[in-house]
């Protein structure tokens, strides 16, 4: 990264901040409804009953509860309305900013970050203003 900036070259970043890989530590401890893990993921005791943006199923049954995927049973959402993913999505993006040294994000999927029940698409907290999104990045970003 230093002989990037010393050739006067911004590194972009392309991160994923909305959801894991099913076989992802988090997630795997978070099948336990017990597990501190657990409400870092959306879950529900029933089956909403509602597609994805697109028409694909959105809600993956597991042990008698669902959780959610936007994408695809093998990325389950992470809950972004817990304050504990928030606090850890701050603690990611500030690695990448202060250690690594990037200079800008991309991020993948931002219309699908943060899903306000059947909106999953550009709901008002994933808008630039958005409560949840802005409060997120500026926390994050504040010390560069």
């Amino acid at each position: 990264m230093e002989a990037a900036h010393a050739r006067r070259i911004r590194a972009i970043f392309d991160i994923s901040l909305g959801q894991t890989s099913n076989q992802h530590p988090w997630f795997i401890e978070a099948q336990s409804p017990n597990s501190p893990y657990h409400n870092w993921y959306v879950w529900s005791n029933t089956d909403p009953g509602y597609a994805g943006s697109w028409g694909q199923q959105v809600w993956f049954p597991f042990n008698g509860i669902y959780y959610y995927g936007t994408f695809s049973i093998y990325s389950p959402d992470l809950n972004q309305k817990n304050p504990e993913v928030l606090a850890e999505t701050q603690k990611i993006i500030r690695f990448w900013l202060e250690e690594v040294g990037v200079d800008v994000f991309r991020l993948d999927s931002a219309k699908h970050i943060i899903e306000e029940g059947s909106i999953q698409v550009n709901s008002n907290s994933t808008q630039p203003g958005g409560r949840i999104c802005d409060r997120s990045l500026k926390r994050a970003t504040r010390s560069r």
